[in-house]
């Protein structure tokens, strides 16, 4: 189960070349939509749509340096149904995720204060319980190793469609 799930984040990583990635390719394109919002983004009837599924009032610690994308995975959070507290700091995450309890934690690697492996790390040396997904726009194979013997449930590249956030909170809060 997880284990195929990180595996497949790695393996995202390094697909094997189908096409040479020039300007006007598809691939760039793809990716160039995602990072901006052009073309990726849900309709907001979506959303709503996704979150008829979702839990009430399930708690979900948001952690990415990065404001632009804090705010827009809140956001889409939100819409679907979840109580989001939103931080930018893996030092103020791990204290809140110490001393409050939550449903879900999703946080970035790259982070001021702590990184994310350190936040992760001492989240679960710490006791909590909550299932960790980790959101990164960089990741090696190493360090989907290292992420599955800290526990994560499992990773996301970034960019990624805002869908694929909330189906990833659906599936995960109820595991």
């Amino acid at each position: 189960g997880d284990r195929v799930r990180l595996e497949e984040a790695a393996s995202v990583l390094n697909p094997a070349p189908t096409q040479a990635l020039g300007p006007g390719s598809p691939s760039l394109r793809r990716r160039h939509a995602l990072r901006t919002g052009v073309g990726a983004s849900l309709p907001d009837r979506a959303i709503p749509a996704l979150a008829s599924a979702a839990p009430t009032r399930r708690r979900i610690l948001l952690i990415d340096a990065d404001d632009e994308i804090l705010e827009r995975h809140r956001r889409v959070l939100i819409a679907a149904g979840y109580e989001v507290t939103a931080i930018r700091r893996g030092d103020e995450g791990f204290e809140l995720g110490m001393v409050e309890t939550f449903d879900m934690i999703i946080t970035d690697l790259w982070l001021p204060g702590l990184d994310g492996f350190e936040l992760i790390s001492g989240l679960k040396g710490g006791g909590a319980t909550a299932p960790i997904v980790v959101a990164t726009a960089y990741l090696r194979k190493d360090m989907v190793a290292e992420l599955r013997g800290l526990g994560v449930r499992r990773v996301l590249i970034k960019p990624f469609p805002e869908a694929a956030l909330v189906r990833c909170a659906l599936s995960t809060v109820r595991a």
